[in-house]
């Protein structure tokens, strides 16, 4: 084989590689805009429309707990009754969970609605299916009392 043919034949090998490279392994996605219905964008391109109805959306998972509360107080805490295992202070949203990663985000809707609540704290490690909401004093924490609900872990 000359010289010629080996350039040849190296300028087809990079080529060919060049054309594979922009068909096979760039993703395919229609581009629907007003002038094509969806029909004829996938016949005229032969390509897969992207859209929301085919995209999956995540669903929260949902699992059913005891709901407790807490307060700020040196009975129900540590030494440091105003900060979270996690390091930052306690507010409205915070609880404490063992069994979910430090913040992980959960929604209680059977009794909280759409109010979203932010794994900051932990529990003693006895309480493994508990949820721990932090109140901001005492009397609401009795008040709150001890429940089973439904959480959505977002």
């Amino acid at each position: 084989m000359n010289k010629y043919n080996k350039y040849l034949a190296a300028l087809l090998v990079v080529m060919s590689f060049n054309v594979l490279q922009t068909n096979v392994f760039q993703p395919k996605i229609a581009v629907i805009n007003e002038n094509y219905s969806l029909d004829d964008s996938l016949t005229a391109q032969n390509r897969p429309v992207l859209t929301l109805e085919n995209q999956k959306v995540a669903k929260p998972k949902i699992l059913k707990v005891w709901l407790t509360a807490y307060s700020s107080t040196p009975e129900q805490t540590d030494e440091t009754p105003f900060i979270t295992a996690s390091g930052s202070y306690v507010r409205n949203g915070v609880v404490a969970a063992n069994f979910l990663p430090m913040g992980a985000k959960i929604r209680i809707p059977e009794v909280f609605g759409s109010q979203i609540f932010v794994v900051e704290d932990r529990m003693h490690p006895r309480y493994q299916n508990y949820i721990d909401i932090w109140f901001p004093d005492a009397e609401q924490a009795k008040n709150f009392g001890k429940k089973i609900s439904k959480i959505e872990i977002l």
